[in-house]
């Protein structure tokens, strides 16, 4: 089993680093003496909390682009900066409200966070991703199976509180170092709306704060789940307008080969034609003789405009599917049943479709299934896998299914070698 990535933590007051070999966390003044005494590497860029703003806004559902221009309007009323200063990336959450989906948004100033990734490329540091602190929190929680708890760290910056409720970040700040933990977790906790009495994780000089029962570090959290479970990925202005426009330019490379393959195709069907009008015209200026030879050519130009309308006949087949992308989503929408729904569908033309959800139980999965296989829309259904998981505190499976939508030809064949 991986023991997971370092994090190195950055903030103005100092850097810290976390190795999870040694399950160790170390302190120097820059982040070119970590790289000095550690060597470089690869590593998980975490933001200190006073580095970094942190919101939960109600948004509706939409896609991330939307989102993401919703997020730049409000931000003038939600960050104290102009959002044209903030490196800004949000993380939609499982509550909802009246008003949308609560949504975590986090943002740093784009001029310090570009300095940290250049100090880190400069000592050698290969930054894989990089994200708040305080998104280690959760999964402190989730480890000692708490719904409510509050997250206490003593940091170079002061006393760090994070309040978790849920699998989610509820509020994180920082109080002044010697300031006494036991006010600070109480003044935190009703904050959040937590009970007094709420569980405390985290441990200050080996004496566990009021309530603790547990230890952890959001570092050390981090060190295991920041690649693969979370999803936030702050990136300055510019390394994110440079990423669009290499995709821009990608397409628009495509749109122009296509131009370019329509204009080869105009010129041999204009070519083909020519040739075929100058046969046509040598033979009118012949006398009667010709004729016969001129309805020989015609039967030949007949048999070649058949091939040519079969082939226009198999190019609408494969341009126009049995079965729309539209048609094949709703219709696995549909055989969910209760018990179970959909997070990811990936469907391609001529491929497998892939689904991922989550159920209540296997029973559900296996419903799922069933509605899938049965389905006329479907055929060659199968389980790629099922996993026991949790979301909070209530068991849950997750699911992977494979299924071939019928009718969903390629739009080229492939060529037989």
């Amino acid at each position: 089993m991986s023991t997971g990535i370092r994090v190195l933590e950055w903030s103005p007051n100092g850097v810290r680093m976390y190795d999870p070999t040694s399950k160790s966390v170390s302190e120097y003044e820059s982040i070119a003496e970590a790289g000095r005494q550690t060597g470089g590497g690869p590593i998980v860029l975490a933001v200190s909390r006073r580095s970094s703003f942190f919101k939960r806004i109600p948004l509706p559902n939409a896609s991330r682009g939307d989102l993401r221009r919703l997020i730049e309007m409000r931000a003038a009323s939600t960050f104290p900066l102009p959002v044209e200063e903030l490196a800004i990336d949000f993380l939609p959450t499982d509550q909802m409200s009246s008003e949308g989906r609560e949504t975590l948004v986090v943002a740093i100033r784009g001029t310090d966070l570009q300095k940290a990734l250049d100090e880190a490329k400069s000592a050698g540091f290969q930054v894989q991703k990089t994200v708040p602190t305080a998104f280690g929190s959760p999964f402190l929680a989730a480890e000692h199976g708490d719904a409510e708890a509050l997250v206490v760290e003593k940091t170079p910056e002061g006393l760090s509180i994070d309040a978790v409720k849920d699998g989610s970040l509820v509020a994180s700040r920082v109080a002044l170092s010697g300031t006494d933990p036991h006010d600070e977790a109480t003044r935190t906790a009703k904050i959040a709306g937590f009970q007094p009495d709420a569980r405390v994780i985290g441990a200050l000089n080996g004496v566990p704060p009021i309530h603790a029962s547990a230890y952890g570090s959001p570092l050390a959290a981090l060190a295991q789940y920041a690649i693969s479970r979370i999803e936030i990925d702050l990136e300055t202005n510019e390394s994110r307008a440079k990423r669009d426009k290499a995709s821009l330019a990608g397409m628009n490379r495509l749109a122009v080969l296509l131009a370019l393959a329509a204009v080869a195709l105009v010129a041999v069907v204009a070519n083909d034609y020519m040739e075929a009008k100058g046969r046509v015209d040598k033979r009118k200026s012949k006398a009667n003789v010709a004729v016969n030879k001129l309805k020989n050519l015609q039967k030949a130009v007949e048999s070649d405009l058949v091939k040519e309308n079969s082939a226009l006949q198999a190019l609408r087949r494969a341009m126009q599917p049995a079965q729309s992308m539209t048609d094949v989503v709703t219709s696995t929408s549909n055989a969910t049943g209760s018990g179970a729904w959909l997070t990811a569908v990936s469907v391609e033309r001529g491929k497998p479709m892939a689904i991922r959800g989550v159920a209540k139980s296997s029973d559900d999965v296996s419903r799922f299934l069933a509605n899938l296989a049965k389905s006329p829309r479907f055929r060659d259904t199968k389980l790629v896998f099922s996993n026991n998981s949790k979301i909070g505190a209530t068991p849950v499976v997750q699911f992977s299914v494979a299924t071939f939508p019928v009718g969903n030809l390629p739009l080229v064949e492939a060529k037989k070698k």
